[in-house]
This record gives C-alpha cells, sequence and structure tokens, in this order.
C-alpha cells in the first residue's frame, strides 16, 4: 500500500469540511478537493470516481477522509484505488490523488484508479499511448485525464467526445459518435473511462486515423435520420456496436502483427490473414475495398506513429 494512502490520526489542516461527500455516505468527512470526485450514480457512490472531475482540479496531492458506518463498509468496495481503515462498526476511510503536470499532460498516477487486470498496458504499446498522453516511469503507469487524450488525440487527427455523464455507452450512442466522425470516451466512471482509452479500440482508431473516420461515417451516417434518429432496432444496433469494436481492436492486432515490436511477440492475429479484417469489415458494412483502404491507411501511420 502506498504511504500516501496510510491512515494518519492527525488531521491534514488543510482539510475542510465537505457536505456533499457527506450527502454520500462518508461521515465527518474532510477533503482538500474543491469539487466532487465521486461518481454520485455509483452504488455505493464512494465505490468509484469520476474522471470527468479531475480536469477541474489544478497538480497537486489531493486526500479524502471521514468514516462509514457498518452498512457503507460492509458493501464498499474502493475498486483498488483507496483502502478502508478500522473495525465495520466506524470505519475509516481515506483515498489519495496526485495530479501531475508532465510536460503539458495533466496526468494521474494509476494507483488512483481501479486495478482492472484486463486493462494492464503492454510494454510494446508504451509508444502509441506516449503518443495520447500517457506517461511511464519506474514500473509507473500515469494516466491522462479526459482533457489531455482529447487534446492529444487532436494532434492525431482523431476527435475524441467526451461523454462526463456516461458510464457504460449504450450502442446507439456509441454508433452515432462514429457516425459524426467521433471517438466517444465515457468518463464517469474510472473503470469505463480506462477502458475507452487503453489499448484496444482508441489504438485501432488511431492508426487508421482520417481514412477510417470517413470510412465508418460513410457506412454509419445512414443508420441514423436526419434528425439523428436510428433506423434500426435497438438489438440490430447493439449487434453492430459489438462488432464495430471487434474491428477496431483487430485493426489494432494488425498494426502491432505488422511492426513485430519484439522476435517473439504475438498479437494474436496475422497480418497476412487479411481475410479476418474483410469479414469483421463486412458485419459493419464496410465492402473490401474501404477495409483495404483503412488497412494501408493504418500501415503507413503506424510507422509514423511509434517512432
Amino acid at each position: 500500500m502506498s504511504e500516501d494512502l496510510q491512515y494518519n490520526q492527525e488531521h491534514d489542516a488543510s482539510l475542510h469540511v465537505s457536505e456533499e461527500l457527506e450527502r454520500l455516505g462518508l461521515h465527518d468527512a474532510r477533503t482538500n478537493v474543491p469539487v466532487n470526485i465521486f461518481y454520485p450514480k455509483a452504488d455505493p457512490p464512494l465505490s468509484r470516481i469520476s474522471p470527468a472531475a479531475l480536469d477541474a482540479l489544478e497538480p497537486g496531492h489531493y486526500t479524502v477522509e471521514g468514516s462509514l458506518g457498518a452498512a457503507e463498509s460492509n458493501t464498499l468496495d474502493n475498486g483498488g484505488f483507496g483502502d478502508t481503515f478500522g473495525d465495520h462498526d466506524d470505519s475509516i476511510f481515506k483515498y489519495a490523488l496526485d495530479i501531475e503536470d508532465r510536460n503539458g499532460d495533466k496526468v494521474v498516477s494509476r494507483y488512483a484508479f481501479g486495478d482492472y487486470e484486463s486493462y494492464q498496458i503492454e510494454p510494446v504499446s508504451h509508444p502509441i499511448l506516449q503518443r495520447l498522453g500517457f506517461h511511464f516511469e519506474d514500473n509507473q503507469t500515469f494516466v491522462p485525464t479526459p482533457e489531455t487524450v482529447k487534446r492529444r488525440a487532436a494532434e492525431l487527427d482523431v476527435d475524441v467526445e467526451l461523454l462526463p455523464e456516461t458510464t457504460l455507452i449504450d450502442p446507439e450512442r456509441y454508433l452515432r459518435s462514429y457516425s459524426e466522425g467521433r471517438y466517444p470516451v465515457a468518463t464517469a466512471s474510472e473503470e469505463y473511462y480506462q477502458h475507452d482509452i487503453s489499448d484496444d479500440h482508441i489504438t485501432g482508431v488511431v492508426y487508421g486515423g482520417p481514412v477510417l473516420r470517413q470510412e465508418l461515417m460513410n457506412v454509419l451516417r445512414p443508420l441514423f435520420d436526419s434528425e439523428g434518429h436510428p433506423q434500426l432496432s435497438q438489438e440490430t444496433l447493439g449487434e453492430l456496436a459489438f462488432h464495430l469494436d471487434n474491428f477496431t481492436v483487430t485493426l489494432r492486432n494488425y498494426v502491432m502483427d505488422l511492426q513485430k515490436p519484439t522476435p517473439d511477440y504475438d498479437s494474436g492475429f496475422d497480418a497476412s490473414d487479411t481475410k479476418r479484417l474483410i469479414t469483421d469489415g463486412a458485419r459493419i458494412n464496410l465492402n473490401e475495398q474501404q477495409v483495404h483502404n483503412i488497412m494501408q491507411a493504418a500501415k503507413e501511420r503506424s510507422h509514423l506513429l511509434t517512432v
């Protein structure tokens, strides 16, 4: 456990009482955070932070502390980013958050987020993620804030749409964003935020660049009428969103296999097997020529983005 999370009986003199945190179930709540960083719709509320709030904070060290009653302490799942101390009758809660400015990128140390095993970042992916604002140092990962990701992605010709009230993006919203040329990122929960900016979908979108964006707009725009209403059932939209997810991941794996960052690296995809991308593309209405256009663009961009 980080020393920053060690409970200290003496309250920091800079902390102030927070009525907002009291409403979320933290008793005797004290903090030096000027905004509510916890996602209020989480169950329980103190189990998830809202990355959407991070850009409102200046770089610095922030803490939240208080006590939990028996009910809250028995149900609280800190998701790996905080710790509770004491017994279940009056459990001490303390959460620490460090925001840093690293060469103009506002980042949060990884321990501030949940330790979701499926989002571990492979070293071979560091170069492309560094272009998106991630920083890696001494086996630590520093995650960029939403506005940092948006700014850095724009430098790579990718338009990121931040969704501050959203956790899991529903298929209709997801497809509409792509149909309008944007990559959607949910920022209401650190779990879904990490998923949306980690090395799978967004890296595929970055490699595909403007060509991928335009080809997806071409096939997805007809799904919505002039007022933005979907022309297909929710079930069909769900299937299309699933296949779009698969396509962006497969495109990422295609590029990784081309690069062969290490002799024994296995992306799980054979770049010579173009049929897989063509098949995945067909499921989202991309024809074979469109898929080849995207593959060629991704191949060319990969050389520029990983040096």
